[in-house]
């Protein structure tokens, strides 16, 4: 019998620990997708779409027994056509609702009354669920391209609202790797970007009810060299 794993039954060091295992055992087909993915971003509009092609190449990579026949370029670029505007929806979404958060932020601190003033605390509430909404958002679009808009909003309240004491330390790894990368040694990204994303991934499968036996199955997996 199969042992459900939740996000309520594991801690956010037992993640970290093994996204960054599988970081460093898929290395080297982590930065051919990292240099592909910036190559193929440079006309901008196009991020959004490898974006989420990365997340579904990062998910074939970690779930595979054998990546030997992994194509890094082919996979990119089919994942990135996979369903682009179902994506693309997806992700313009979730840009319109931090601008609605950050307006609204502007707008309650700006207001002469204190009373009114105090309300900024509710829009700085939910500036952190956007925050930490953001490790999820991605593998979510990525791994579930079936789901309606709709459906993908409410299973992504329904994760959040459960996995909250899973996804707060977890975002704020993520944004310190990212953060770091960039600030001191920008090649560091070519770890830190695939770190981030395996991590997402992660925490959705755990959303998702991975169970015990594929929990081991991924820690078997980074073991092997």
């Amino acid at each position: 019998m199969r042992t459900a794993v939740t996000p309520l039954s594991i801690d956010a060091w037992t993640v970290i620990l093994l996204a960054g295992r599988l970081t460093y055992k898929h290395l080297a087909i982590w930065i051919r997708m990292v240099l592909w993915c910036f190559v193929f971003s440079i006309p901008i509009l196009t991020i959004p779409l490898v974006s989420v092609s990365m997340y579904r190449l990062i998910e074939t990579v970690i779930t595979a027994d054998d990546t030997s026949g992994i194509r890094v370029r082919d996979e990119l670029l089919r994942g990135a056509f996979l369903h682009p505007g179902r994506d693309l929806s997806a992700l313009l979404i979730d840009m319109l609702a931090f601008g609605v958060i950050l307006a609204s932020l502007v707008y309650w601190w700006t207001r002469t009354p204190m009373t009114l003033r105090a309300l900024t605390g509710m829009s700085l509430s939910f500036l952190v669920l956007w925050w930490v909404s953001q490790v999820l958002i991605l593998p979510l679009v990525a791994v579930s391209p079936s789901r309606t808009l709709g459906s993908q909003c409410a299973h992504l309240g329904r994760m959040l609202l459960v996995g909250m004491r899973l996804l707060v330390p977890i975002a704020f790894v993520c944004t310190m790797a990212i953060a770091v990368s960039i600030l001191l040694l920008g090649p560091l990204l070519l770890f830190s970007i695939p770190f981030v994303a395996i991590c997402g991934l992660l925490c959705y499968f755990l959303s998702n009810g991975l169970d015990q036996r594929g929990l081991k199955a991924l820690y078997a997996s980074a073991d092997r060299f």
